[in-house]
């Protein structure tokens, strides 16, 4: 969710600093503002950083039968999982500079877009963790991942047709929580299906991979095929192809949701939230409270 908060602010300097400047301006120094304001976190980061607390312990021990992944398959599945969701966040993102720079929209409204795209998975991100709590990780992180596949052409074809603020901002808004209602779900199903021992360094290895190799170049890569093919639609093909591939190594990913791991081991789990389960029964005590 804080990245999403990110993407909001940051479409808010650009919708102010587009307002107050004109777009030469933004284009050749203007941007570098935004840089400059992006440097007051460091602060606020050190400081978060220097007040965390050590959460590992290293006597600890996977339950028998919870790893049910090889770590192996889980690195392999969340690379895939994690590339399509930045692909997918970064042509969103993308959207407000491909109407602008691609169908002659204001600047302002490019990036008023793209501040749009990151409140929809600040209220989506949170909606997600809960929605997979109650309903278990596999669907919800499946069937946003579906309709956005679907809605994406669609709502490109829209903006591309009829490139209005209106249906610019829609677009922006619908495809984004589709996303962030899959990708809020995905980050928990890659971290718990990685034994504890393991986590947080294969989580790393897995997130910067996916970003690295595979997020940081969609940008680029979606403008130069533009450039190559004159294809308006280009970045909604690009994210379709890269969903088709991610929607298969969901499917292939099981359900990692403690309770229901529990369950089908034939314990006697409650059905309440994952972090209130531990790795142990509830006393009767706690139960009944």
């Amino acid at each position: 969710m804080s990245a999403d908060g990110a993407v909001m602010i940051a479409g808010l300097v650009g919708v102010a600093l587009s307002s107050a400047l004109a777009p030469v301006a933004v284009d050749t120094w203007g941007w570098r503002l935004a840089l400059l304001l992006g440097l007051t976190i460091l602060p606020f980061a050190l400081a978060a950083r220097r007040t965390l607390v050590e959460t590992l312990k290293l006597e600890e021990t996977l339950p028998p039968g919870a790893g049910a992944l090889t770590t192996r398959r889980v690195v392999v599945l969340g690379v895939l999982m994690l590339a399509v969701a930045s692909v997918s966040n970064y042509v969103l993102v993308y959207l407000g500079f491909w109407a602008t720079g691609t169908l002659g929209v204001v600047q302002q409204t490019g990036f008023a877009s793209a501040m749009l795209a990151g409140l929809g998975g600040v209220i989506c991100d949170p909606l997600s963790g809960w929605l997979s709590d109650r309903f278990g990780r596999r669907p919800v992180m499946i069937i946003p991942a579906a309709a956005l596949a679907i809605l994406a052409m669609p709502a490109f074809g829209l903006v591309a047709h009829h490139p209005t603020p209106t249906t610019l901002y829609a677009a922006s808004i619908l495809l984004a929580c589709m996303l962030d209602l899959s990708t809020g779900t995905m980050l928990v199903v890659v971290a718990e299906g990685l034994p504890r021992a393991r986590r947080a360094g294969g989580f790393a290895l897995i997130y910067a991979v996916a970003i690295s190799a595979f997020g940081r170049s969609t940008q680029f890569a979606v403008a130069g095929f533009i450039r190559l093919t004159g294809n308006r639609l280009t970045p909604a093909l690009y994210m379709l192809a890269a969903l088709v591939v991610g929607l298969v190594a969901m499917w292939r990913f099981p359900e990692t949701r403690p309770e229901l791991l529990a369950l089908e081991r034939g314990g006697s789990v409650s059905m309440r939230s994952p972090s209130a389960q531990g790795h142990g029964k509830r006393s009767d005590q706690s139960e009944n409270r």
